[in-house]
C-alpha cells in the first residue's frame, strides 16, 4: 500500500480510497468483474485449460517423475532421492 500511496501521491490516494470505500459489496464485485472481461473458455473440462496448461497436462500424462519437472524448469530442492545420481 505504501508503494501505491507514494506512486499516486497522498491526495489522489485518499480520494481513490474514499471512492472505493463508498462502493457497496455488489458494486465492488461488478467493478472487479468488469476489469477482467467475460471468460471465453468453459469453467471446467479439457476446453477450460489454457494452451500452457494443456501442454503441461499432456507432458505429464506421457512422462513421470523428474522428467516432467525438468521440462517445466522446476528446480528440485533438498537432498537427492535415494538411488538417484544428481
Amino acid at each position: 500500500m505504501a508503494a501505491l500511496r507514494d506512486a499516486l501521491g497522498e491526495r489522489d490516494f485518499e480520494s481513490a480510497w474514499a471512492e472505493d470505500a463508498a462502493l457497496s459489496t455488489d458494486e465492488a464485485i461488478a467493478y472487479a468483474r468488469r476489469g477482467r472481461g467475460e471468460r471465453k473458455r468453459p469453467a471446467s473440462g479439457w476446453a477450460s485449460l489454457t494452451p500452457a496448461e494443456g501442454t503441461v497436462t499432456l507432458s505429464s500424462s506421457r512422462q513421470l517423475g523428474e522428467s516432467v519437472s525438468e521440462q517445466c524448469y522446476v528446480v528440485r530442492q533438498g537432498p537427492p532421492l535415494p538411488g538417484r545420481d544428481h
